[in-house]
C-alpha cells in the first residue's frame, strides 16, 4: 500500500488552505522565517508558496501551517481540535491519530499560552471563518507544553 502524502492532495487542490488568509506566526517563527509578517501575494496565495504552489519555509513553516486541515478552536471554553470539511484529504485520514500526534511531537515545540494565543489570533482576526465554516470536532485538546 502507498504510504499517504498530503502532497497528493495539497498540489491537485492547488493549496487552498494557503490563499485569503495571513496564517498566525509568533514573533520566534517570524524570525526562524526571517520575515516581519507572513502576507499574502497579488493572487491571494500565502508568500511562503513558491511558482509551483509548494511551500518554500516547508521545514521551518508557522504551527497553524503544520497542524492544517486539523485546527484548534474553543468551544464551550475547552481546546478542542477541529478538522476543516473543505480539505480533500479529510475522510481519508484518521484525524485523532493525527491530532494526539502533534501533541506528543508539537508540544516540545511550543506551549500552551502559545496555543491560546493562537486561538485568540483568529477569533478575533477572522470570526466570520470560525463562525461559519464546516468543520467537526475531534477532541478535546491535551497539550503537555514545552518542556
Amino acid at each position: 500500500m502507498k504510504k499517504f502524502d498530503w502532497l497528493d492532495f495539497c498540489n491537485p487542490c492547488k493549496s487552498w488552505c494557503c490563499h485569503g488568509e495571513n496564517p498566525f506566526a509568533s514573533e520566534d517563527e517570524l524570525k526562524r522565517l526571517d520575515l516581519e509578517k507572513i502576507g499574502t501575494k497579488l493572487d491571494g496565495s500565502c508568500v511562503l508558496l513558491d511558482n509551483l504552489g509548494k511551500c518554500s519555509y516547508y521545514e521551518n513553516r508557522p504551527f497553524e501551517c503544520r497542524i492544517f486541515p486539523l485546527d484548534i478552536q474553543e468551544i464551550n471554553g475547552d481546546l478542542s481540535w477541529v478538522v476543516w470539511n473543505a480539505c480533500p484529504a479529510t475522510p481519508k485520514i484518521d484525524y485523532e491519530q493525527l491530532a494526539n500526534s502533534f501533541e506528543a511531537n508539537l508540544s516540545k515545540n511550543w506551549d500552551l499560552d502559545y496555543i491560546r494565543d493562537y486561538v485568540t489570533y483568529h477569533k478575533s482576526n477572522q470570526p466570520e471563518k470560525y463562525s461559519a465554516s464546516s468543520f467537526r470536532i475531534v477532541k478535546k485538546v491535551n497539550w503537555s507544553g514545552k518542556q
